[in-house]
């Protein structure tokens, strides 16, 4: 499969009153064509400045960004393509919709500049098929005030279709939308790129959005990339303990690996299924599980991997409840079915399945 996109060594400083910050401090990846790409992260880890480097809107200090086999960004060799000669299109979090324009006046705006030397019935014909894909057809006339958010959201992504680029870059393009929406539009948009085969480079803070939505998943924190994993990976299988808590809410118990796959805290020793690379017996480590994952039972199970403790707090919350657990000095979390609702102080015995079991390392 060919290579859409290639970051080798990518820097980006910035000047504070006490010095500088490292945005994005030495970034490498891949992207395959075809992928939907996300950068996750929270605010301040340096995704959107990748992005907005990617696109051109930023200058990197250092390194090298090639999109298909376009060099478009070298600090060794001193290449430094513009925004309006790369074959991208971006959809912002703003969309950047013409308040004055109608419908069809806003997605032909790229053919416009460009119409590839189609002839006006050829670019109005393409124009109604990408509104129709959006699922905005029989609204080209409407003007873009009378749009709401989805309608926006669609129209500002036929826009970006209608350019043919290599690269769709997306900011955050759905946080604007209520929450039902949102949940929609995610559907929406990566059945979208998934037929059209665009290879789409997404930036989000919501984990849910980029675990429901991606092909693979880079985790940005401190303006590094700690992991790149299919999102199944990326939760089952963090590398370290910052991934681990960054992604969805995990029990961590301070441990050391007693021998093989086990684990001995300070509530007891685990089975678990597998170590990180980088451990071994007698290291230092961090055992930790989803809450999700741990079995509450009113009497003693069989098996190993048992702790008995007592409720502490309970949270309904629909669908399912969230209760914390003493155990000992920890405080464990668990999600259970809302049918097994326990109550403060009701003794509970907790079993962690080995297979959700994993050791990883404390940094």
């Amino acid at each position: 499969m060919a290579t859409a996109l290639k970051i080798d060594a990518l820097e980006k400083r910035f000047s504070i009153k006490d010095g500088e910050v490292r945005a994005i401090d030495g970034i490498s990846l891949a992207v395959e064509e075809g992928e939907f790409f996300t950068f996750l992260g929270p605010s301040g880890c340096g995704k959107t400045t990748t992005l907005r480097c990617i696109a051109g809107l930023e200058s990197p200090d250092a390194g090298e960004i090639t999109i298909g086999d376009q060099l478009v960004f070298s600090s060794a060799r001193k290449i430094a393509i513009p925004t309006h000669k790369r074959p991208i299109s971006m959809v912002f979090q703003s969309y950047a919709i013409w308040p004055h324009m109608t419908v069809f006046e806003n997605a032909v705006l790229p053919l416009k500049v460009d119409s590839k030397g189609l002839s006006s019935r050829q670019i109005s014909e393409k124009v109604t098929e990408v509104l129709r894909l959006v699922r905005m057809q029989g609204l080209e006339d409407r003007p873009a005030t009378q749009l709401s958010g989805g309608q926006q959201q669609r129209l500002a992504l036929a826009r970006a279709i209608l350019r043919e680029p290599r690269l769709i870059l997306l900011d955050e393009p759905l946080s604007n939308l209520d929450a039902k929406l949102r949940q929609q539009m995610r559907l929406e948009l990566r059945e979208l790129m998934e037929h059209l085969k665009i290879t789409s480079i997404y930036v989000t803070h919501d984990q849910s959005e980029a675990l429901s939505m991606s092909t693979r998943i880079a985790v940005i924190l401190n303006g590094k990339i700690m992991q790149v994993s299919v999102p199944t990976d990326l939760y089952t299988r963090p590398v370290n303990k910052q991934v681990a808590d960054f992604i969805g809410n995990t029990n961590f118990l301070e441990a050391t690996v007693a021998h093989g796959t086990c684990l001995r805290t300070t509530i007891g020793s685990f089975a678990c299924t597998g170590l990180a690379d980088e451990l071994s017996d007698g290291s230092r480590a961090v055992m930790a599980i989803r809450p999700e994952n741990i079995e509450p039972h009113r009497s003693a199970p069989d098996g190993n991997n048992v702790v008995q403790g007592k409720v502490e707090i309970t949270s309904f919350l629909g669908e399912y409840v969230d209760f914390w657990v003493g155990v000992g000095g920890a405080f464990i979390q668990v999600r259970s079915h809302h049918s097994f609702h326990p109550v403060k102080g009701e003794p509970l015995f907790l079993r962690f399945p080995p297979e959700y079991c994993f050791g990883i390392s404390p940094n």
